[in-house]
């Protein structure tokens, strides 16, 4: 009797043993369909339900992860669109308002005003066409960067300089993130040419290497670094007094490439004092109109 006693004992022990990491699950994961990814899952000193404890947490970190990237990504883009619309007093208004301006220049006689006018009529003009596309063609995106270089161009004369080069006519249709190119464009020209006191250069290069889409933004301009060496990314935030001279486009970038493409883009910075800036960007090949946002 004492035997069948100690015997139902250690069935109880047992039974209870094995159902409480069963238990566990079942409450953990009635906690993940409650959108709790927190929750996890303690070792139990057995090989099997430490097996199920290790997959269990690995997959609720990664949910949980994957869900603030999604939603970090889409507070950029949202913040982006904000800043964009911020920057604008009624476009289409202004639109009209610079083919006006420019007609009337035209009608004048004075040919540069009417350029720098139509320039900047087609900078808004494809902006506005491309409203709500998170990703636009390398073809666009460059198009942008040329409309805006004219105008920096019209600006700083013979001061600034660039080219655009691309090694095959293919890479056209690939997608990129809109205004990628645009912001490291302009951390070139406004942190590296513009305090220049001689003229400079910005020269952007897109390529194609191996599976990639490498893109290199390069200026012979003041630099930010005393030592030539890559810079961690991303930058430290300025001061609130010192907004005007940061480099937020870089951040900008940084920051939509890691959440867009989820750690399979790479971007690094390199910069010498009184030589120069580089940015490359890598991005996996995207050839397909379903990546934007809008049919096109």
């Amino acid at each position: 009797l004492l035997l069948l006693i100690i015997a139902e004992i250690f069935l109880v022990v047992w039974l209870v043993k094995l159902t409480r990491p069963l238990s566990d699950v079942v409450e953990s994961l009635s906690k993940v369909s409650k959108q709790d990814f927190e929750v996890r899952l303690p070792k139990y000193g057995s090989k099997e339900f430490d097996l199920i404890s290790d997959t269990f947490n690995e997959m609720t970190s990664q949910i949980g992860t994957l869900i603030q990237d999604v939603y970090e990504s889409d507070l950029i883009a949202t913040r982006n669109e904000l800043q964009f619309l911020q920057s604008q007093m009624n476009p289409h208004f202004m639109y009209n308002v610079l083919n006006t301006l420019a007609l009337k220049a035209t009608l004048d006689g004075n040919d540069e005003i009417a350029s720098i006018t139509n320039d900047f009529s087609r900078l808004i003009q494809a902006r506005l066409q491309q409203k709500g596309n998170t990703k636009i063609t390398i073809r666009e995106e460059l198009q942008l960067v040329n409309f805006y270089l004219n105008l920096q161009k019209y600006r700083f004369e013979e001061k600034l300089n660039y080219n655009i080069l691309v090694s095959s006519p293919s890479l056209y249709d690939y997608y990129i993130p809109r205004l990628i190119i645009e912001f490291a464009v302009e951390n070139a020209v406004v942190h590296g040419i513009e305090p220049k006191e001689s003229s400079g250069e910005v020269t952007i290069c897109v390529e194609e290497v191996e599976k990639e889409i490498v893109i290199t933004v390069k200026d012979d301009g003041i630099g930010f670094k005393e030592e030539a060496g890559y810079i961690i990314l991303p930058l430290e935030e300025p001061k609130e007094k010192q907004v005007n001279h940061n480099h937020i486009a870089i951040n900008n970038v940084y920051k939509l490439l890691k959440h867009t493409y989820l750690g399979k883009a790479k971007m690094c910075l390199w910069s010498k004092r009184n030589y120069g800036t580089i940015v490359t960007i890598r991005l996996p090949k995207e050839q397909n109109d379903v990546l934007c946002d809008s049919n096109r």
